[in-house]
């Protein structure tokens, strides 16, 4: 059985639509446990009405004991979940109608398989096969935790499927990161299991410019502790890894440029010091640009400005 774990909040309008695309899967034999985050819309009302239609539907509220936040609901929700498969999903994206019985088959084909993961699809507001954007594309070599530390394999929160045991083998979700939770997790577990298979098939597909923790009104809300929090344990993870250290610190530099963009000047004290920290570059090329940034830094601080017209004197 494949147990799907969905954390909601505030979702009334749009789970409908996630949970009929569970609904009408080829795959019989799943379970949707729905974990809600203390939601203040219909959304009780709407789940009421699913478990009724389904009894594989379970509806959920996260104890008061655990904090708020997907993180919390996801852990809550593995714990009361059955499934020798497990697969992590959101309450505003949708299956084809195929995805449980394709990655199902690809466990059955291979008993050494860790996960499997797919292809998956933007689309803009409303479902509908006009709606959709551009597709994800993986790429891999022999080592699966480099290619998605590092872009070539991007692994969603949603596409991924686990074997169970993988997962009651580590610490799941840290309750306490607001952001990026999926790479802090995704990360230690490839670090150890990577026996993987990929599929090309689009099997998901994800619903873009909806309100969510990390976009509010279309524009990126970046939680700046938890994101430097996830980053510095990936780095102190892979200590030897220049290719991991320098694409982390791009990324890092990348939301400096961003909050340097909208003045939040504290916000870019804690990116440059974090880069100061954990930079392991001692080239002398690398550490000019360092200066050249802080110094240019320094002079938008004093002016008072924010705009990016200048943002290649930003860049490494």
């Amino acid at each position: 059985m494949i147990s799907i774990i969905i954390p909601t909040y505030n979702r009334a309008s749009l789970i409908p639509e996630t949970l009929n695309s569970i609904l009408n899967q080829t795959c019989k034999d799943w379970e949707c446990i729905v974990v809600d985050d203390g939601s203040t819309d219909a959304t009780e009302d709407v789940m009421k009405s699913y478990e009724k239609k389904d009894p594989r539907i379970k509806f959920y509220k996260r104890p008061h004991s655990k904090p708020k936040g997907a993180n919390a609901c996801r852990n809550y929700g593995f714990g009361l979940s059955k499934g020798e498969l497990v697969h992590f999903f959101d309450s505003d994206d949708i299956m084809h109608h195929e995805h449980l019985e394709k990655k199902q088959q690809a466990f059955n084909n291979n008993d050494k398989l860790d996960f499997c993961i797919c292809k998956t699809q933007k689309f803009e507001r409303e479902f509908n096969f006009e709606n959709l954007r551009e597709k994800s594309d993986i790429k891999i070599t022999d080592n699966i935790y480099e290619d998605y530390i590092l872009g070539r394999c991007p692994i969603l929160m949603i596409t991924p499927t686990w074997k169970r045991e993988i997962l009651t083998n580590m610490e799941l979700f840290d309750e306490n990161l607001y952001q990026s939770q999926d790479l802090e997790l995704y990360s230690r577990i490839l670090s150890k299991y990577k026996n993987v298979e990929i599929l090309s098939e689009t099997l998901i597909f994800v619903r873009r410019n909806n309100d969510s923790i990390t976009t509010i009104n279309g524009k990126l809300n970046i939680h700046i502790e938890s994101f430097l929090e996830v980053k510095k344990r990936v780095i102190m993870q892979s200590p030897n890894n220049p290719k991991i250290n320098l694409a982390l610190i791009k990324m890092v530099l990348g939301t400096f440029r961003y909050k340097l963009a909208g003045k939040e000047y504290k916000d870019c004290k804690k990116c440059l010091d974090f880069i100061r920290t954990y930079n392991s570059n001692k080239s002398l090329r690398f550490l000019f640009s360092m200066l050249r940034i802080n110094f240019f830094y320094q002079v938008f601080k004093v002016l008072g400005r924010g705009d990016t017209k200048f943002k290649s004197v930003l860049k490494l």
